[in-house]
């Protein structure tokens, strides 16, 4: 029996061997419930990924006496959710890895840490909210902008060994009072 005679079997007997597209009539459980022709039967998912079906998806099946497995995935309506238990770790071992998301990425977590001998961000815009933010750099802090603008709600502490302020144009200290000394 060739593949092409099993992908044409609309309604296989209970012990002939399917091999098809079946579509998704409903999702209850680990099984779906999937149409095979003018029929519908359970069918455990025996894929090598974790995958959760939608109504409407379109499967590849694979069936012999009343025993349906998924073995593959046609057309998914769906977005695809990769769930584990524990600890997983994704390592590309001679290569690197790539995240893309044509509509973009997110990262989530109660504690995100990034660790690497060197960072670059690159972006045309960054936008950061937090509550605290604490930096220590042992070298040197070098920033380089068109302007600068600090609003200070609070206090402004600045300590150092040595300050200088070289400008161009004018330098402006305005505040009710200017202690120096």
């Amino acid at each position: 029996m060739s593949l092409a005679h099993l992908h044409h079997v609309v309604q296989p007997a209970t012990d002939e061997l399917f091999l098809g597209p079946a579509r998704v009539v409903e999702m209850a459980g680990s099984a779906p419930l999937v149409a095979i022709g003018d029929r519908e039967v359970r069918a455990e998912l025996a894929l090598a990924f974790p995958y959760a079906p939608t109504e409407g998806d379109e499967l590849l099946v694979v069936g012999k006496e009343g025993r349906h497995y998924v073995i593959g995935v046609l057309r998914a309506r769906g977005g695809v959710a990769l769930r584990f238990v524990g600890d997983v770790k994704l390592h590309a071992v001679a290569g690197k890895l790539e995240l893309t998301g044509d509509q973009g990425v997110q990262v989530r977590g109660e504690q995100v840490e990034l660790l690497a001998t060197k960072l670059r961000v690159l972006a045309d815009s960054v936008m950061q909210k937090a509550t605290d933010v604490y930096q220590r750099v042992r070298g040197t802090l070098d920033v380089h902008a068109g302007e600068k603008r600090e609003l200070i709600e609070g206090d402004l502490a600045v300590r150092a060994d040595r300050a200088s302020t070289v400008t161009r144009g004018t330098v402006t200290i305005n505040g009710q009072q200017i202690h120096l000394g």
